[in-house]
């Protein structure tokens, strides 16, 4: 994915967090929302969530405003906490849709007339914060808008996106992160297999690898320094600089992208 891309890919996803998730037309669907009146002095509220979710399924996050952290959970049993705060934080609905494929968690927030009469758009003024305790066997998409994703011991498949925001993960053996202002930390736990994409427009990437690690590094930055404590191959460039190398016996596909910012390679 070109960095061009990676950035209308953020804008388009981060304001259909606006917007309810519709499900396949027939598949079972469960949906909580939550009231208005479970607010405080109408400026905090608090909302819990817990479901069975089959191994195999796939648990999609879209945020706006705040941080989310993932933590493995434990069992078949997947919790979702998130703290409500800021003005109009009350109107700010969290809608769980679960059905045979997973769950999707929205956080909508409260919309108002455009002047002239010409339809609505959403009031962004609230912050919510998510907790998510996730089982293991799923496989994770979180995309934020304005806040930081932390997915640290989540050992399946993580697809995270932010647009102003950091992230960092440990434990997924499949990566795809992007940010288009802000760092990415990954700790990736080696064995055969996996891949771990990342890309940033503003912003360093750390790749953290097991001293035996098998697999194969593509790296490239327009503006910023690579540095690793693995061998590279470097090459020359009229701009910006890129590097590979062959890890052990190749078999994980490990590719690093900025436009501006660092790029390291760490040993751990």
């Amino acid at each position: 994915m070109t960095n061009a891309r990676l950035l209308r890919r953020c804008l388009v996803l981060g304001l259909c967090a606006c917007a309810p998730t519709r499900t396949a037309e027939g598949a079972p669907v469960r949906t909580h929302v939550v009231d208005a009146g479970e607010a405080t002095a109408g400026t905090q509220a608090r909302f819990d969530w817990s479901g069975e979710v089959a191994a195999g399924g796939r648990v999609e996050l879209h945020n706006v405003n705040g941080s989310v952290k993932v933590v493995q959970g434990s069992g078949r049993t997947l919790r979702v906490h998130a703290d409500k705060s800021g003005r109009r934080a009350d109107e700010v609905r969290i809608e769980i849709h679960a059905d045979h494929r997973g769950v999707t968690i929205d956080a909508i927030h409260p919309r108002e007339a455009r002047r002239g009469g010409r339809g609505n758009r959403a009031t962004i003024e609230a912050t919510i914060d998510f907790r998510i305790e996730l089982p293991t066997g799923l496989a994770l998409a979180a995309t934020v808008v304005n806040g930081d994703i932390d997915a640290s011991g989540v050992s399946d498949r993580v697809e995270l996106t932010t647009v102003n925001g950091s992230i960092t993960t440990e434990g997924a053996r499949d990566v795809d992160a992007s940010t288009v202002n802000g760092s990415l930390v990954v700790a990736w736990p080696g064995g055969a297999g996996g891949h771990a994409t990342l890309e940033a427009v503003n912003g360093s990437l750390e790749l953290r690898l097991p001293a035996q690690t098998d697999g194969k590094l593509d790296i490239s930055t327009v503006s910023g320094k690579i540095t690793s404590d693995f061998p590279l191959e470097r090459r020359e460039q009229m701009v910006g600089a890129q590097a590979s190398a062959v890890l052990g016996a190749g078999g994980a596909a490990m590719q690093l992208s900025t436009v501006n910012g660092a790029i390291r390679i760490a040993k751990r």
